[in-house]
């Protein structure tokens, strides 16, 4: 049984930083998938999602993280990502996300751009 996943959200107008604490699988990915659609809905237009204390993400979490970026762009916001683990970076190289993303190696970096955005 696979444990769930923590969702902190800070939000400052139109901006919120999402930790996900926790693995995004297949048991995991509908409740963030509420979580970030519903921010978007109240109004958030540039999210940044830490993955700092994620270990493991599945095509599903995937599929999440790329719908969020697909309705922010749609809306003109931003998606960025903090995502530390080389292990996690690898599956958004593999799969050409990375290109489309903004993938940053630590919550700092990502912070930078985030703030300037």
């Amino acid at each position: 049984m696979t444990p769930g996943v923590d969702v902190d959200v800070l939000v400052t107008g139109d901006r919120a930083i999402v930790a996900l604490n926790g693995d995004i699988d297949i048991s995991t990915a509908a409740e963030v998938r509420e979580r970030l659609v519903g921010l978007i809905a109240r109004g958030v237009r540039h999210l940044l999602v830490n993955l700092e204390q994620t270990a493991y993400i599945d095509a599903m979490g995937v599929d999440v993280l790329l719908r969020a970026f697909k309705l922010l762009s749609a809306h003109g916001g931003t998606f960025s990502m903090a995502c530390p683990h080389d292990h996690l970076a690898k599956v958004f190289r593999v799969s050409a996300l990375s290109s489309a993303l903004a993938v940053y190696p630590s919550l700092q970096e990502a912070s930078v751009h985030f703030s300037q955005g």
